[in-house]
């Protein structure tokens, strides 16, 4: 029953209300330990999963807890154990009910996927979990991205020098490469990659190329950006040369930092990156496919000197919303930029108001024509989580409220709504231990 906090918001002549239930704490643990990486997955029967990663002194333990029938969570069980670090986990949550998890387990904090194996997961209602270890790779590969669809499978982008590696792994075959696609690319490296799923098994990699070149008597970066569909049973589409830039060869590494890679209901992506200009600030570009023309570079931001947390969400009418965390001067703000349907990008604007500190965003979609963002902020002490809503109808922002109990100090906060509007959110809550807590998210 939603009733503890409940917090409403006019716009225009539309009320609504951002609110959670009241929290279950579903395990406490040594305030110096981590609990890090909280992923929740609700499906369009209500069933939820929340998965997480314990860090210790002695390795990291994956943690999943479910919900029951009576509305009551179970305890969390510890589903896997790596010496060191869980990388790039990827969780899932099918409409039987049946959870799925895939990870890298690092023994030695890096990406060789020749000493640290890729890691499965999964379980079907009623039954325990099956865990499985597969070696991606026998040869010194830097594993850049994994993603995994809604069938389990697993795609991953991995670099190797003189090429770049996409392969399709899937957790039901004996062998780990069900297909690798080998591409040369001798003129250059590839510093940034990423892979979507979309519907019908089809996925969508990009990546981008980086070369010294040069232009008149100044040394240049070319900057490529490249990508290719999977079109499913094994089949790769024709290399698609994206996008194409020159910038000054004054960086260290890359002038390319945070990208991201969202497909709509017709499969179209959209790429969003985080581009750093000649004076080392930095901003944000998005491109989009539409009826197979790439539209843009545009810029979703001026100049700021830092850009994280980057997200990328759509809901079902393919409104797109792109959030991130920028940096002014002492503090961190959270900012948004809003692309309907079919029409550009509108103005990008700040939805963490006047609370300075704002950090740790996520960004979700309760498939109703709304956005949820949630943050906490440093700037009060406890820190609490804040959250605000975003309207299709009223074309607007709400006023940010706190969704969390007063006097609490809370972290790490992650939220998922299913088709039906139905969504959960989770937090650590800080007291002498740290509690992981779960609640109902209600916007209406």
């Amino acid at each position: 029953m939603l009733a503890k906090i409940a917090i409403c918001i006019v716009v225009g002549a539309q009320l609504l209300a951002l609110g959670i239930s009241s929290p279950q704490s579903l395990t406490r643990f040594d305030s110096e330990n981590n609990l890090q990486n909280l992923q929740l997955n609700v499906n369009e029967n209500g069933d939820a999963v929340i998965f997480c990663c314990l860090k210790e002194a002695n390795g990291t333990s994956l943690l999943v807890a479910q919900n029951c029938t009576q509305g009551k969570w179970l305890e969390p069980c510890v589903v896997a154990k790596v010496d060191s670090t869980i990388w790039s986990l990827n969780t899932y949550l099918d409409s039987k009910g049946t959870a799925f998890a895939s990870w890298q387990a690092l023994k030695n904090n890096f990406q060789d996927t020749a000493l640290n194996p890729i890691q499965f997961a999964s379980k079907q209602p009623r039954e325990t979990w099956c865990v499985n270890s597969r070696f991606y790779s026998e040869k010194d590969v830097y594993l850049r991205h994994m993603s995994m669809d809604k069938e389990g499978k697993l795609f991953l982008a991995a670099t190797e020098p003189l090429h770049i590696n996409l392969s399709v792994v899937d957790p039901n075959l004996p062998c780990c490469q069900s297909l690798l696609l080998h591409l040369p690319h001798p003129d250059g490296y590839c510093v940034r990659s990423q892979v979507a799923y979309g519907k019908n098994n089809t996925a969508f990699a990009v990546w981008i190329k980086q070369q010294r070149v040069k232009s008149g008597w100044s040394p240049c970066v070319q900057y490529t950006f490249e990508g290719m569909w999977y079109k499913g049973n094994h089949r790769w589409s024709p290399c698609d040369k994206i996008h194409e830039m020159q910038l000054p060869d004054v960086f260290d590494i890359s002038a390319i930092g945070w990208m991201k890679i969202l497909l709509d209901s017709k499969d179209d992506p959209t790429i969003v990156w985080q581009q750093y200009d000649r004076d080392k600030t930095c901003k944000l570009r998005a491109m989009t496919r539409i009826k197979d023309a790439w539209a843009g570079p545009v810029d979703l931001c001026a100049s700021t000197t830092w850009i994280s947390d980057l997200q990328l969400a759509v809901d079902g009418k393919d409104n797109l919303l792109v959030i991130w965390q920028s940096y002014r001067e002492t503090h961190s703000i959270i900012s948004a930029a809003y692309k309907p349907m079919g029409q550009a990008w509108m103005p990008t604007v700040q939805i963490s108001g006047n609370h300075l500190g704002a950090t740790s965003p996520v960004l979700a979609s309760n498939h109703q024509g709304n956005f949820v963002v949630l943050w906490r902020t440093d700037s009060q002490k406890p820190s609490p989580i804040y959250g605000s809503v975003y309207s299709d109808e009223f074309s607007a922002w709400s006023k940010p409220v706190q969704i969390t109990p007063e006097g609490v100090n809370c972290l790490n906060p992650a939220m998922a709504f299913n088709e039906q509007g139905k969504g959960y959110v989770a937090f650590i809550q800080c007291f002498e231990k740290k509690e992981l807590q779960i609640a109902e998210l209600s916007l209406k």
